[in-house]
């Protein structure tokens, strides 16, 4: 069974790049954002929680888009690992 934490970062995936404590909450069906902020204080700690999760669970829509503003997440991923993902959304 996941958790509240995990259920959230796949709702951000799932979002992205639209993430917020808001719109997280909405997808998810809770009354507040502030459940949200129980587990990211921050919209920016939020946003780069979901972005790492992005990669671990190699969501190639998000990590491209991850690519094209070279966010911190990717910045040491290999270019075969790059190529892999550029190639996976054509």
């Amino acid at each position: 069974m996941k958790s509240t934490r995990d259920k959230i970062l796949d709702a951000g995936v799932a979002l992205w790049p639209h993430v917020s404590p808001s719109s997280v909450a909405r997808a998810m069906g809770l009354n507040s954002h502030v459940n949200v902020l129980y587990y990211f204080k921050t919209t920016q700690a939020l946003k780069d929680a979901v972005a790492q999760h992005a990669v671990d669970t190699e969501n190639s829509k998000v990590i491209v888009q991850l690519l094209a503003v070279d966010h911190k997440v990717v910045k040491n991923m290999r270019l075969t690992d790059r190529a892999r993902h550029l190639k996976a959304v054509q």
